[in-house]
C-alpha cells in the first residue's frame, strides 16, 4: 500500500495511458513512473525540498528531472488536466507550480 496521498490503483489506471510514451530503447527504469509521479505530488503537496524527498519515491534529481520536462512541455497540465475531468472532484492533486523559488506549504484540517 502507497504512501497518504498517493495515486489510487484506480487514479493511476486512469492515468496512465494519457503519458506520452519514451522513445529512447534501452534498460528498464529502476523507478516506475507511478513512483516518480507520486514523487512530484508529494513534493507539491507538502513543499518540501526538492533534495528532502523521501527515497521511496526514488532520486530526489530523477522526480525533479520528470516535473521539470513536463514542466517545460507543458504536458502535466495536459495529461493530467484531461484525468482530473475523468476521476472526479479528488483528481490527482497535481497543481502548475513555479520552481523557480521557494513554495510554503499550509496545513489544512
Amino acid at each position: 500500500m502507497g504512501a497518504r496521498g498517493d495515486l489510487t490503483d484506480t487514479q493511476w489506471t486512469r492515468l496512465e495511458p494519457l503519458l506520452p510514451v519514451g522513445k529512447k530503447p534501452g534498460r528498464p527504469p529502476i523507478w516506475t513512473r507511478r513512483q516518480l509521479i507520486d514523487g512530484i505530488r508529494f513534493r507539491t503537496r507538502t513543499g518540501v525540498p526538492w533534495r528532502d524527498m523521501r527515497e521511496q519515491y526514488g532520486p530526489w534529481a530523477r522526480v525533479y528531472d520528470l516535473f521539470r520536462r513536463w514542466q517545460l512541455r507543458d504536458r502535466a497540465r495536459r495529461s493530467v488536466g484531461a484525468a482530473e475531468r475523468g476521476v472526479g472532484s479528488t483528481g490527482f492533486g497535481i497543481p502548475a507550480v513555479y520552481v523557480g523559488g521557494p513554495v510554503q506549504a499550509c496545513q489544512h484540517d
